[in-house]
Order: C-alpha cells, then sequence, then structure tokens
C-alpha cells in the first residue's frame, strides 16, 4: 500500500503577484511544532509579526518560528527565541535577514513556545510573502 503521497503541509499561492499572508494561533501548550501553513517554491518573505493576546506565563516564555522540509530546515528562521511574556505585537525579530531569503523549494513554515512551567499563554503568528514567477 502507498503510504508517502502527498505528506507535507501544501504551499499556498493565489496565482498572482499579490502579497499574501498566513496566520495560527499558538498557544502556551504548543511546545512542540505547529503547522503555521505551507510556502510555495521561491516565495519571498515580506514581513511577520507574533501578536500576543494573553501573555505567556512562566520561566523565560518565548517563541521561534521557522521552516522545515525534506531537504533541510531552520526551526528560528523567522523569529528567533522572541520574547511573548507580554501582550503586544511585535516584528518577528528574525524575518528579513539572510535565513529568511527564498528557497527554491516548498517549505512548511512551524512555530514552537519554549519556557518552563507555562500556564498561560495565546499568540497568532503572521507572516506576510509574495510568490515570484
Amino acid at each position: 500500500m502507498v503510504t508517502s503521497l502527498n505528506s507535507a503541509t501544501p504551499g499556498r499561492d493565489v496565482g498572482y503577484l499579490v502579497e499574501q499572508m498566513m496566520r495560527k494561533v499558538v498557544l502556551f501548550t504548543d511546545t512542540s511544532n505547529v503547522v503555521v501553513g505551507g510556502l510555495p517554491a521561491n516565495a519571498l518573505i515580506t514581513g511577520g509579526q507574533v501578536s500576543v493576546s494573553t501573555a505567556f506565563s512562566g520561566t523565560t516564555p518565548v517563541i521561534n518560528v521557522g521552516f522545515t522540509d525534506a531537504t533541510a530546515s531552520s526551526l528560528s528562521a523567522y523569529a528567533s527565541a522572541q520574547a511573548v511574556a507580554t501582550a503586544g505585537t511585535a516584528t518577528m525579530n528574525a524575518v528579513l535577514t539572510s535565513g529568511a531569503l527564498p528557497l527554491s523549494r516548498a517549505t512548511t513554515v512551524v512555530a514552537s513556545v519554549l519556557g518552563t512551567t507555562m500556564a498561560a499563554g495565546a499568540c497568532e503568528v503572521v507572516l506576510r510573502f509574495v510568490v515570484g514567477p
């Protein structure tokens, strides 16, 4: 029996050269990689932010946002140990660095919250991108 067809998160692309976005709620219980969405090949990241609606409790809570695929992964390419202990919106601290350059392959965007003794916390991860020709 075939078990490996189309197992990756599909890339989003509306088919026009316009800015697109993906958005996902991440909770304090999401300590492993939460799939935010799929980036198609050659997607150019134009921005991103983390909007904390309920401050994360516990010791040094942070969020990482990055990508993974069958070839490689960088789990903090877009946000690296970004603080989520206070409510508010902040630009992802690594979203426009060299690690966020367009990749020639489709990737899955993932987020994870790190910290100890967390009992509360909720945020939304928003990533904006354009798919080139």
